[in-house]
């Protein structure tokens, strides 16, 4: 599946939407990138950011587990675009090494660690069922066998 890390803008908890003229006129205004318009994507150039893809959809760029070097790019290029760079994990990126949880995205971070916090719970739950019904199962079966033999 891979860690999706992506620029966008927001504005409180609602999204604004990057367009995608405006990003053709940031990354294709140099010799870095060149656009795929039949996969929606820009591609950086030159050999050490071969394929290097930034996607774009739903007013995002996005890349699939980029390396350092890409998400130090998409660094910059959010800066110019007055966006930022958010992991999969709802982590804001100012920079390859330090990260936060932005303002806009708080409680949506809140609902999914509580829903990740929940499912730990059921998980380790089913988990005890699961061992009791092993042990007690071949117990109950054991009974009934000497019941039905006697």
């Amino acid at each position: 599946m891979g860690y999706h890390v992506s620029i966008l803008r927001s504005k409180g908890t609602q999204a604004d939407p990057i367009q995608l003229s405006e990003a053709k006129a940031l990354l294709l205004s140099g010799p870095d990138w060149h656009f795929l318009p039949d996969q929606v994507a820009f591609v950086a150039q030159g050999a050490a950011v071969d394929g290097e893809t930034l996607w774009f959809q739903d007013g995002e760029l996005w890349a699939k587990s980029p390396p350092e070097a890409m998400l130090s790019r998409m660094i910059e290029i959010a800066k110019q675009l007055d966006a930022r760079v958010r992991g999969d994990a709802l982590e804001t990126y100012e920079s390859i090494n330090k990260w936060y949880t932005h303002p806009d995205d708080a409680a949506e971070k809140a609902r999914v660690e509580a829903k990740s916090k929940t499912a730990r719970r059921r998980m380790v739950r089913n988990t005890w069922l699961m061992r009791a019904a092993l042990v007690l199962v071949p117990i109950f079966v054991g009974l009934i066998y000497r019941w039905i033999t006697r």
